[in-house]
């Protein structure tokens, strides 16, 4: 079943879900919910290169390439459910300065 083929309906309300967890009642994501999602794109190194080399053979690992634009497109779907840009998300995996994190 594709995306399309799910009624609208069906789609706000998961929309919603994916909101409410990291975004409580708000529109943009809540302290944890930043959290959570810098560790996942710092995880699926989004930021990052997709192929992974790997270090003994210096050959490209497909299997794990694959592997790793998998997990980012998990994050592209969170994201996209969020209503997040490119911008948002850089502003939040971000690692912060030792002052900026006294004030979190």
């Amino acid at each position: 079943m594709s995306e399309s083929d799910i009624p609208a309906r069906m789609r706000a309300a998961r929309k919603l879900a994916y909101q409410r967890t990291f975004c409580g009642d708000g529109t943009s994501p809540h302290v944890s919910g930043e959290k959570v999602l810098a560790d996942l794109h710092r995880f699926a190194h989004s930021n990052g290169g997709s192929p992974v080399i790997n270090p003994s053979t210096g050959v490209t690992d497909t299997h794990m390439t694959y592997y790793r634009l998998g997990m980012q497109d998990l994050l592209k779907r969170i994201n996209l459910h969020l209503g997040l840009n490119q911008l948002h998300v850089h502003e939040f995996t971000q690692e912060k300065q030792p002052n900026e994190q006294a004030k979190s």
